[in-house]
């Protein structure tokens, strides 16, 4: 991927992407629901509408020079009759409306903050041409049966609702174009949606912001793998449709992979780390094909990792993403579990991994109550540390929860923290887990004053979700109440006094 940009274009600047912006639409339109069978004569005509329209913009994302995202959006004035009408007759004044057309974006781009961008701009645009009271788009309905809807079709309605858009009872219009498996055009029902005009410090402008979805995970027993990776797939499905973008499984979440053992095996807690080998390449398989099938980024907590050397293990954390796998960042420091017991050695890297939205680093569990870790991955760049944990007391749970917090407080960062659940008596490895996963933040202008974004209620299995603004983020690191993220060398300078 080369540099991403998205940018606002009106009037005559907009002229020279209108063949891209056409054969965009043509490719993206064509899919489920709207099926649509576009020409580039139509797809001309009707763009140059937004070229000689007043108040017209198209929102164009570019990788490089490719245009591979466009949004549009026009005063709902300036919409042909069939869009006025049902305002019209419903008594609102369409002069006050803003209307967001559509927005089409290549597949292999989804679910990296820039549908959110396409919205921010077009409500930055709105704002800046005139007093509007209200936005509105419209989206196609078809029916459940319909016989060309993928089974594994997802509606957008939750990414809408997370906008604040909700379906305008009673606002419907029909609009005709031709499907792909017709052979003239027909009408369809549209569905308005709507939403009051947000107040100006709401939007971002950019698309450094993620919506994440991290996971309170209760430890469960399975007959196969089959079973596992159906409950998997649940998982991130039920996060996919809440609009997540980036999902965090806790640490050893793949130990109840035990389940799959026969009893003596079970019980070794050094045997098993063999055998796991064996189910390594389906778990990592398992991941990167639902990062790719749902075009998400996902941290799926650790696996014991054979050493390169095959005289140990190692507590690896693995990152998926919309093109497979990423990379890996394994466990630093070792709990006395790990070391005394299990035999897990502690990696001797630390890594951050540049996402379209921030620069990510991975402090798996106890490795976030050691300041220096994340400090090394801020000042590599880092705006978000992902802390998958596995707790098997409060207590240890009250710990990892602090050193999230005070590494979220003097690295003015995004902490993550994921958490297994539940009782599992023939694991050893995770017989006992309590805990909640949070989203933690820096304790400044713009942020919860307690610096607790979200969390979840202790011991429930659920996801807890959060959106990411990096723009705020990075505004309080540069002209915050206070500046921790700045001053951290200044403790290296005092002098110790006996």
């Amino acid at each position: 991927m080369a540099e991403l940009t998205i940018e606002r274009y009106s009037g005559a600047a907009l002229q020279r992407f209108i063949p891209a912006v056409a054969a965009l639409r043509i490719e993206v339109f064509r899919a489920f629901p709207y099926l649509y069978a576009g020409s580039e004569a139509y797809e001309a005509e009707y763009l140059q509408t937004y070229v000689d329209s007043p108040g017209a913009v198209v929102v164009i994302a570019r990788d490089g020079k490719q245009v591979v995202g466009a949004s549009t959006g026009l005063p709902l004035a300036a919409e042909c009759e069939a869009f006025r009408r049902p305002f019209d007759a419903a008594g609102y004044p369409v002069d006050n409306i803003f209307y967001c057309a559509e927005s089409v974006l290549l597949p292999s781009y989804r679910g990296q903050g820039i549908g959110v961008a396409f919205f921010d701009q077009r409500i930055a645009h709105a704002r800046d041409i005139g007093a509007f009271d209200w936005l509105t788009f419209c989206a196609v309905q078809r029916p459940e049966d319909h016989p060309l809807r993928p089974a594994d079709y997802q509606p957008l309605d939750s990414f809408w609702q997370k906008r604040g858009f909700t379906q305008a009872e009673g606002l419907t219009t029909e609009f005709s174009w031709q499907d792909i498996d017709q052979a003239e055009e027909t009408a369809k029902l549209m569905q308005f949606w709507m939403r009051k005009m947000p107040a100006g410090d709401t939007l971002r402008m950019t698309i450094r912001s993620v919506q994440i979805a991290t996971a309170q995970y209760d430890i469960g027993y399975f007959e196969s793998f089959e079973a596992y990776r159906q409950k998997v797939i649940r998982w991130v499905e039920e996060a996919r449709e809440n609009g997540a973008q980036l999902l965090v499984f806790p640490e050893y979440a793949c130990m109840e992979l035990t389940s799959l053992f026969a009893e003596p095996l079970r019980q070794n807690i050094s045997d098993q780390l063999v055998a796991y080998q064996d189910l390594h390449d389906d778990f990592c398989q398992l991941y990167a094909e639902l990062a790719v099938q749902h075009q998400v980024y996902i941290q799926p907590g650790t696996f014991p990792v054979a050493d390169e050397a095959g005289t140990g293990y190692l507590n690896r954390a693995y990152l998926f993403g919309p093109q497979g796998e990423i990379g890996y960042q394994d466990k630093q420091i070792m709990t006395r579990f790990e070391d005394e017991h299990w035999q897990i050695s502690p990696g001797n890297t630390l890594k951050v991994f540049d996402l379209p939205f921030a620069k990510v680093g991975i402090n798996i569990c106890f490795d976030s109550e050691f300041p220096l870790l994340a400090r090394q991955q801020v000042e590599a760049g880092a705006e978000l540390i992902l802390v998958p944990s596995c707790t098997d007391t409060m207590a240890g749970y009250y710990r990892v929860q602090t050193g999230c917090r005070a590494r979220a407080l003097e690295n003015q960062c995004y902490v993550v923290q994921a958490a297994t659940l539940g009782e599992a008596e023939w694991s050893p490895a995770v017989d006992e887990n309590h805990g909640a996963a949070a989203v933690y933040t820096p304790i400044d202008r713009g942020f919860p004053d307690d610096g607790i974004l979200s969390i979840g209620p202790v011991d429930e299995p659920q996801w807890v979700y959060a959106e990411l603004d990096f723009d705020r983020l990075a505004a309080v690191r540069k002209d915050g109440q206070v500046l921790n993220h700045r001053d951290w060398d200044k403790q290296l300078l005092k002098k110790f006094i006996v």
